[in-house]
C-alpha cells in the first residue's frame, strides 16, 4: 500500500495550490493565474513556467510539459459532472452510509473511460468524502482510493497563499516530461480522459512520487499528485481483496 496526503487550496477561476507533505518526497504545486510552478523542498528545486488562464486549462498545460497529474483531476475541474459524461457508459446508485467521513453520504458507482468508479457524496452538503477505482486493463486490479476531509468552501485566502517565498529562492531548472514524447503526443488528441488515463497506467507501473533529475539537462520530472478544493486529500492505492486499515 502507498499513501501520500495532499492539502489543497482552490480558488476559481485561475488559482491553485497543492501541498503534499508525504509519504514519498515532499512536493508543492502553485498556479496563480499567470505562472504553475512545481517545488521540490527537500532538494530545493523549482520549474517555472507560463501558465494559461484557467486551472482546467493548467491541469492541461502541467501533463503535457511534465507530466505532473493529480489522479482525481475530475473533482478540480469546473464542471466535474460534464467531463465525466463524457465517456460515462453506466451508472447507478447503490444506497446510504454512515461510515465515512463522519457524515451520511450517497454511494453511487459509475463506469466509463477504462475505469470503474465508486463515490461517497455527502447527502446534505452534496461534498465528495471518498473515491475508489479500478482500472480496466489493469492486470493486478489495483484500487486506488481517495479521501476527501476538511472541506473548507468560500473561506478568505490569505494574499501569497499562491506562491511560495521559499520556492523563489531555490535551484531553477526546466520543467520535463519523463516519458517519451512520441507518447506525449499520441495522447495530444485525445482529450483529457484518454491523458488521464495513459498517465495512470504509468503510475500503476512506476513509483509517482519519485522526482528524477535528467543526467544530460538537469529538468526536473514530477509526476505530480493531488487534489481539491480547500483541505486535505489522502490517496491509497490497494491491491483488490486485502482488507483495509480502519
Amino acid at each position: 500500500m502507498y499513501t501520500t496526503r495532499s492539502d489543497v487550496t482552490l480558488q476559481r477561476p485561475d488559482k491553485l495550490r497543492v501541498i503534499s507533505p508525504g509519504d514519498g518526497p515532499a512536493s508543492e504545486f502553485y498556479y496563480d493565474g499567470k505562472t504553475m510552478v512545481a517545488f521540490m523542498p527537500a532538494e530545493n528545486l523549482v520549474a517555472v513556467a507560463e501558465a494559461p488562464p484557467t486551472i482546467d486549462a493548467v491541469l492541461e498545460a502541467a501533463y503535457h510539459v511534465a507530466a505532473i497529474y493529480f489522479p482525481f483531476a475530475d473533482v478540480m475541474v469546473a464542471d466535474p459532472y460534464g467531463d465525466i459524461a463524457k465517456t460515462l457508459e453506466l451508472a447507478f446508485y447503490i444506497g446510504q452510509s454512515r461510515v465515512v467521513g463522519g457524515t451520511k453520504t450517497d454511494m453511487v458507482a459509475y463506469a466509463g473511460g477504462g475505469v470503474f468508479v465508486e463515490m461517497w457524496i455527502g447527502a446534505e452538503d452534496k461534498l465528495p468524502r471518498r473515491a475508489r477505482a479500478v482500472f480496466r486493463n489493469d492486470p493486478l486490479q489495483l484500487r486506488h482510493q481517495v479521501e476527501f476531509s476538511n472541506w473548507k468552501l468560500g473561506p478568505a485566502v490569505p494574499a501569497g497563499t499562491f506562491a511560495s517565498a521559499r520556492a523563489a529562492k531555490a535551484k531553477p531548472i526546466p520543467f520535463a516530461h519523463p516519458g517519451p514524447q512520441a507518447a506525449v503526443r499520441r495522447h495530444a488528441s485525445g482529450g483529457r480522459r484518454a491523458r488521464e488515463n495513459s498517465m495512470r497506467r504509468q503510475h500503476m507501473q512506476h513509483d509517482r512520487q519519485r522526482p528524477r533529475r535528467s543526467s544530460d539537462r538537469g529538468a526536473l520530472m514530477w509526476a505530480g499528485r493531488g487534489l481539491v478544493a480547500r483541505g486535505q486529500v489522502r490517496q491509497c492505492v490497494r491491491r483488490r481483496g486485502l482488507l483495509e486499515r480502519q
